[in-house]
């Protein structure tokens, strides 16, 4: 391939010179023969040697087409020789065949890339031929950085992850193997591919060999029958969900205004490692995506960080959310604020805000967790806000050392007239995954929830989970709504479906520095993966009799548990709280059914509590997540 000037270039016209231009890549798609009894066994076992040929065949030639691969630098590198007398099956028009070599996967793919830049490509991309639908931007994003490098004879590796914890994409520069290929090879060598920590490995080594990686967006592959599923989506061979309606208005934005922050909350998600390569939005590009989310019907504006009062210019955000029509807004924030500060919010808010302080657990639990002093410290915060207007809450992250206090931390909130609880489970990104122990047992959860809920009650206190809950019994949930109705923008522009995940280039759908808004929510492949995504295709949740409702909750939650524990993540990660969320969803059925608890629910009902409304005077702005 030629180094691209804008989009990907089409297949040469003419012979290329005997000698390749400075800054040419080679692509080479890795794969079996798709040809029956050689390729895809795992999928063969449940369909057939025959029909897993027939659906090899259609991968190649889906992931050729969509992913853009034209042209006379395309090589198809075979695992072994096609057998004799020839199959009636062709490679793609104008691909090469290569034959890899070596005893396993890692080091015949070391041998595809280096002999490939040894031919005299200034680099080489390999694809995984079992990627489908795979999007050309990525491709063309991947080709851009490794010519980039190549120009500038830097070290730069490129991997494009798969959510089941290997890669569909590695690429290297000429000038990287040159100076790295015994390194890269022993860690090629001695990755675990085929498995969830394929990629850990890699990533870990390359790493060490002080090697700059560029991560592309998230992608699936084709391993089993159920991953058919998504790859029939994908291509327009199975009828699309509703969550896949591309016409869908959005209805909520999540602005990430900053990472930093002054505390060092040891589960805080945000808490990634390194710095930001970008730097921050400036006041008028925060403006100019807050406008674009206006016109494509966003009408609840959520202010996070970080601490978002490290932004200098957050009252001028806020004044100009304040002028959306029929804008909500909730601020999420963890330190106290002077009276003058409360008072300039206040104005510019025009009663149109709830503030939500992170307090976990009684006083001495959160400030061991977030500092000694911010309890207090947030609570007469707040009282500051009530007294300028203001609608507040307080959000809590169910950490296990916090489930004890909950009953404690609600006294302490009815006392002080803070009549609104949001419960969040903790997500393992960030700063939870170097701290295991703060993670609680899916057992304790319910427990601690009928406590929260029974002093509550007494408080006069709504923990507003329940009503998002309990919505889910009459509308139902397939997964969630990020993605299909919400978006994240990071500090650095980055638009995400979820603001957990903003930061991580695997869900990265766009930047507002490059494309409108409008483009990334009606065109990104990554938020189209997600739409056509479903809790069914999870198999723990294929046959839950509470799936409906449940959706499977958090689907974040459930690709960075499983991703954290080195099992296979992505969509169909099962949900590492369902045995709290199933035996709930459960009760609440009943409840609202009036028929007797499943066998596998907690003994004892929900408390009266669970059905209390919200107080007179709050505007609930429904929200059951973050």
């Amino acid at each position: 391939m030629e180094a691209p000037e804008g989009r990907m270039t089409a297949a040469a016209e003419t012979r290329a010179p005997e000698r390749r231009p400075e800054t040419t890549c080679a692509v080479a798609v890795m794969s079996r023969p798709p040809v029956a009894g050689l390729s895809k066994r795992r999928l063969a076992r449940s369909v057939g040697d025959g029909r897993a040929a027939e659906i090899h065949q259609a991968l190649l030639h889906d992931l050729l087409e969509t992913a853009g691969i034209t042209g006379e630098d395309v090589y198809l590198a075979l695992s072994e020789a096609l057998p004799q007398p020839a199959p009636a099956w062709r490679p793609p028009a104008g691909t090469k065949l290569l034959l890899q070599q070596g005893r396993d996967l890692g080091q015949r793919l070391n041998g595809v890339l280096t002999g490939l830049i040894a031919d005299g490509y200034s680099s080489a991309v390999a694809l995984a031929g079992d990627t489908p639908h795979l999007p050309a931007e990525f491709l063309y994003e991947a080709v851009s950085e490794l010519t980039r490098a190549a120009r500038e004879d830097s070290l730069r590796v490129v991997v494009g992850p798969a959510f089941d914890g290997g890669f569909y994409l590695l690429g290297l520069t000429a000038e990287t193997v040159r100076r790295h290929g015994l390194g890269l090879r022993a860690i090629l060598e001695s990755t675990p591919m085929g498995g969830p920590l394929a990629r850990r490995h890699l990533l870990e080594g390359l790493a060490a060999a002080g090697l700059e990686v560029h991560l592309l967006p998230g992608w699936v592959d084709v391993d089993d029958q159920r991953d058919l599923h998504v790859f029939e989506r994908l291509r327009g061979s199975s009828p699309a969900g509703p969550r896949a309606d591309e016409s869908a208005s959005l209805k909520e934005v999540y602005l990430h205004l900053t990472d930093r922050c002054g505390r060092g909350c040891p589960h805080c998600y945000a808490r990634l490692g390194g710095s930001r390569r970008t730097p921050e939005l400036s006041r008028r590009e925060w403006e100019s995506a807050i406008g674009q989310a206006a016109e494509l019907g966003a009408t609840t504006y959520t202010f996070i960080g970080g601490d978002p009062f490290l932004r200098t210019d957050l009252i001028s955000l806020v004044r100009r959310v304040a002028r959306v029509p029929e804008a909500r807004m909730r601020l999420f924030f963890g330190r106290s604020l002077e009276p003058e500060q409360v008072d300039l919010l206040a104005g510019a808010s025009e009663g149109r805000m709830l503030g939500l302080l992170s307090l976990d657990g009684s006083e001495e639990t959160n400030d061991e967790i977030r500092g000694k002093g911010s309890y207090r410290d947030g609570l007469e915060t707040l009282s500051l806000m009530q007294d300028a207007g203001m609608e507040v809450g307080v959000n809590t992250v169910l950490l296990a050392p916090v489930l004890s206090g909950l009953p404690r931390l609600i006294r302490d909130l009815g006392r002080a007239q803070i009549r609104r609880l949001h419960l969040i489970l903790p997500h393992e990104r960030g700063g939870l995954t170097a701290s295991p122990a703060l993670i609680p047992e899916p057992n304790q959860l319910l427990p601690a929830l009928d406590a929260a809920i029974e002093a509550a009650a007494d408080a006069g206190i709504v923990i507003d989970n329940l009503r998002a809950w309990k919505s889910r019994l009459k509308e139902g949930r397939d997964l969630c709504s990020a993605g299909c109705s919400l978006l994240a923008v990071d500090a650095g522009g980055q638009v995400h479906a979820c603001p957990i995940t903003c930061g991580d280039p695997m869900f990265a759908a766009g930047h507002v520095r490059e494309a409108p808004l409008s483009e990334i929510w009606k065109g990104s492949a990554v938020l189209r993966l997600l739409r056509e995504s479903h809790t069914a295709d999870r198999e723990t949740c294929a046959s839950c009799p509470v799936a409906d409702s449940c959706g499977g909750d958090c689907w974040v939650q459930a690709h960075y548990a499983a991703a954290a524990g080195g099992r296979a993540a992505g969509y169909a990660a099962p949900s590492p709280y369902c045995s709290f969320l199933r035996p709930l969803f459960e009760r609440l059925r009943s409840q609202t059914q009036g028929g007797p608890p499943s066998a596998s629910a907690a003994p004892e009902p929900l408390p009266a509590a669970a059905g209390l409304p919200l107080a007179a005077s709050a505007k609930p702005i429904p929200f059951d997540c973050i």
